[in-house]
């Protein structure tokens, strides 16, 4: 996050592992993935994996349910979710079991 963005996400709540939904707001009519691309784009990011699988993206879960592949995000609109958060690969891998080597983003429905 650069400049109004970042004091933005430190006004409203949000973090470098937390966006909130004063943050998701603006992007009403869009999806999770273009408002993780504006403010936290690194969770993006493919990790080199471990020599035998290769690289691996953050995977997505749901309401802490649902687990999907990075591009679940594309499907999710952005007036349906509350909060998003990112759990680095140790804290996906505590939370969750093996298979997170890219992490999780964790995103909450709007209601929940």
């Amino acid at each position: 996050m650069q400049g109004g963005n970042a004091e933005l996400a430190a006004a409203s709540g949000g973090s470098s592992t937390l966006i909130v939904r004063a943050q998701i707001a603006a992007y009403s009519g869009q999806t999770a993935l273009d408002v993780v691309r504006q403010y936290n784009r690194r969770w993006l990011r493919e990790t080199r994996g471990d020599g035998v699988a290769g690289p691996r993206n953050a995977r997505v879960v749901i309401d802490e349910g649902v687990r999907r592949e990075l591009d679940e995000l594309t499907r999710i609109r952005a007036d349906d979710v509350e909060s998003m958060s990112f759990l680095s690969s140790n804290e996906a891998t505590r939370k969750y079991g093996p298979g997170y080597e890219g992490g999780v983003i964790e995103v909450t429905s709007r209601g929940r």
